[in-house]
This record gives C-alpha cells, structure tokens and sequence, in this order.
C-alpha cells in the first residue's frame, strides 16, 4: 500500500507543477498585455499633449498649423462676460493653491458652467455646426485671474460642404473638358437606303 501511496505522488506534483507553470505563463501574458497599454496609454498622452499650448510662443505654434483658430484671453473674477470667440467666458471662482477655476459658458445663447477646471485640462464641448469640438484650455491661475486660449474649429460644416461641393463642381467641369479633348469628333452615318 505504501508504494502505490508512492507511486501516486510523483503524478500529483507534476499535476500541480504543470498547474503552477500554466498560472506563470497566463500571469506572464497578462504583465506584457499591461506593458503594452501602460504604452499605449503613453502615446495617446503624448499626442494629446502636443495638441495644448502651455506657454504663448506654444501656442503661436499651433496656429501656424492652420487647423484651427486660437483666441487667447485673460480674465479677471467678473459678473460680465467676456467674448473670446465663438462664446462667452466668465471667471466665477480661481483657486491658485489648488490651480483649478470655477468658470460659466455662454455659448449659443445658454449658459454652462463648469466646475473645478484645473490647469492645462480641455474643456471641449460641440456647436451644432461643427463636427470637430471647440476647447478652452487655461495656462496660468492666478487670484481672481486665468490666462489661456479658446481653439475652435477654422470652418463649420456648412463652409466645409460648400468648399467640396465647388471642389466637386470644378473637377467635373475639367473632367468633362478632358474628356471632350480627347475623344474624336463623330462622324455622320449615311440615312439607310
């Protein structure tokens, strides 16, 4: 009896060795799928980084892009609001220890208000005649007082679709030209007799 007792031990240990060396390789898979999104998610910060402006010759940089417009503002603690592109910003509250501000939005006549914005944070938000989002992002708090810039799409949707309706109207009529020029002139068939 003790031999079979025996004899049943090594096949124990190398069930439990072949479990432990399945755990490690699915723990080992898991580790480098976290790696790859810690690197991934890398990226993405990086990217989204590069699109805000932390100083103003950043900014200068962006515009030079062309992508979009860029309204810089400095705004002090206000019942008025203050129009820096497509809407109305005003200061409500600026918490330099913390570096977030209390702001509210006038944007297509409503007012928004957004809490505890802090420093360098978009906030993005859509017009009904732009796909892209428009962001305010602010680069200094101060008391009472934010320094940043408002970015807003360079065309609306209307002016994007006018510009490839002209795009599409001018190369069809150079088409049809191309195709005019290149095509023999017909000849006329005698009448059937």
């Amino acid at each position: 009896m003790t031999a079979a007792h025996h004899s049943s031990q090594p096949s124990r240990l190398q069930k439990m060795q072949s479990q432990l060396d399945a755990q490690n390789k699915a723990i080992e898979d898991t580790q480098s799928q976290i790696a790859s999104t810690q690197g991934d998610l890398n990226n993405t910060r990086t990217e989204l980084t590069g699109s805000i402006a932390r100083t103003h010759d950043e900014l200068v940089l962006l515009e030079k892009k062309g992508e979009r417009n860029y309204y810089e503002f400095d705004i002090d603690k206000s019942k008025q609001f203050q129009h820096n592109g497509p809407f109305g910003v005003r200061l409500r509250k600026a918490n330099a220890k913390h570096q977030y501000a209390d702001l509210e939005l006038m944007v297509d006549d409503r007012n928004l208000s957004q809490k505890h914005v802090n420093l360098y944070q978009p906030v993005m938000f859509y017009t009904p005649d732009n796909p892209q989002p428009v962001e305010l992002v602010i680069n200094k708090i101060t008391k009472d007082h934010i320094h940043g810039y408002v970015s807003a799409p360079r065309y609306r949707q209307s002016e994007l679709a006018s510009m490839s309706n002209a795009n599409a109207n001018t190369n069809a009529g150079k088409a049809q030209a191309d195709n005019t020029a290149d095509t023999p002139a017909r000849q006329k068939l005698p009448p059937p007799q």
